[in-house]
């Protein structure tokens, strides 16, 4: 990229979030620039999941990543997600519910971080999106007659100035360019630690997903391909220590036993990776020829895996405001997006923030009111459907 050219709109940031952003922008005619702090993805056939994480998809999430034609590309890297059983650990509460229920072929899909990445990345490539990486953006100033912003990007080649329409910020929880921008954000500390690691079981139960309340924290298990299984477990930050002490086949004798050997032997695949946790919300969305998105705008919790299904919904609803617009920094485009997703993500926020609050009380009735509402949401199979929906990202 030269100095003092100008594009339709630019990425900052090159994650999850960023990456399907500028895909779905390319889609619809744009030229787009996507700007990476980070060293290029890996193709995506010599992905590998050094991530560690497991990105759980919901449906809504798959409708929208096979509108943009990568749904098909994730099928070899992802495992069906058919049946969710949420539980209370020494209590029989629980609750139960499946796709056959729900009238759908899956529920949804969990997929490496890494050749997820790489599938958005290659599509991306292949819509014509550009690409500077390594590099940041350091500079964002609108220029006088308000038709662009002014960026500088920093990177190996030295300082270029180049205006955009649309600057879409994506640069994680803790955004720098938000601040930038003059939008505040309230942080949330969670006291919580994700506990991160891959496993292979003795006991599969091929695309079962499993949410456990035990006395440590909430404990989450994800299907993956065959016998193996993505480990969560968010855990107080006082007990953290307990935890990263221990060897990985000793973590997992815990994950075994606090899931009441429901998949039997539990055999360690990754290292175990812990990412302390805390909640970031954006004050606002949307500033002159700016929308923040992904991380940036909403960081939550992980416990009810809505995360990035919330910002794949971000985008879509986006690249809808957008499609009809000559200019993709139009304020009244800029201004529907943020009212069509405010109901989304109050509602999102809700959902996730309930769960976290239950996982964390540690009264000596909070186990077994927790088990109690289970069973209670088990035999009330339309309160049961549409917790189902709103895990589905269909609200």
């Amino acid at each position: 990229m030269n100095d003092g050219e100008r594009r339709d709109a630019i990425v900052a940031g090159g994650g999850l979030a960023g990456g399907l952003a500028a895909l779905a922008l390319a889609r619809l005619g744009l030229a787009v620039t996507l700007v990476e702090a980070r060293e290029p993805s890996p193709p995506k056939d010599t992905a590998e999941n050094r991530d560690g994480r497991s990105i759980s998809l919901s449906l809504a999430s798959l409708r929208v990543l096979d509108a943009l034609g990568i749904a098909d590309s994730l099928a070899n890297v992802s495992q069906p997600i058919t049946a969710v059983h949420v539980s209370e650990a020494g209590h029989c509460g629980h609750l139960r519910f499946t796709a056959d229920e729900m009238g759908v072929p899956v529920l949804g899909r969990v997929v490496p971080a890494d050749p997820l990445l790489a599938n958005i990345m290659e599509a991306a490539n292949a819509a014509g999106v550009e690409r500077i990486c390594p590099a940041t953006v350091k500079t964002v100033t609108l220029n006088d007659d308000g038709a662009s912003r002014a960026i500088t990007l920093a990177g190996a080649g030295g300082p270029v100035m180049v205006d955009t329409r649309l600057l879409v910020v994506a640069d994680g929880a803790g955004s720098a360019l938000r601040d930038t921008l003059g939008i505040r954000h309230q942080v949330t500390p969670y006291n919580n630690t994700a506990l991160v690691t891959t496993a292979r079981v003795s006991t599969p139960h091929p695309g079962m997903a499993f949410e456990r309340f035990t006395g440590e924290g909430t404990l989450a298990i994800l299907p993956r391909a065959g016998d193996r299984v993505g480990v969560v477990w968010s855990v107080k930050d006082e007990r953290t220590d307990a935890f990263t002490s221990l060897s990985p086949e000793a973590f997992l004798a815990r994950v075994a036993v606090a899931l009441g050997g429901r998949l039997g032997a539990m055999h360690p695949t990754a290292p175990v990776r812990h990412f302390p946790l805390s909640g970031d919300l954006a004050q606002a969305q949307t500033a002159t020829r700016a929308v923040i998105i992904g991380n940036a705008a909403h960081s939550l919790h992980p416990i009810a895996a809505q995360g990035f299904n919330l910002s794949v919904r971000d985008i879509a609803v986006l690249a809808e405001c957008l499609k009809d617009h000559a200019d993709p920094g139009a304020a009244e485009a800029l201004k529907d997006y943020a009212a069509r997703r405010r109901r989304d993500q109050a509602r999102t926020r809700a959902y996730t923030g309930l769960a976290r609050i239950l996982g964390d009380l540690e009264t000596p009735f909070a186990a077994p009111v927790r088990a109690l509402g289970l069973l209670a949401a088990e035999f009330n199979r339309p309160l049961a459907r549409a917790l189902a929906r709103q895990g589905m990202g269909l609200s």
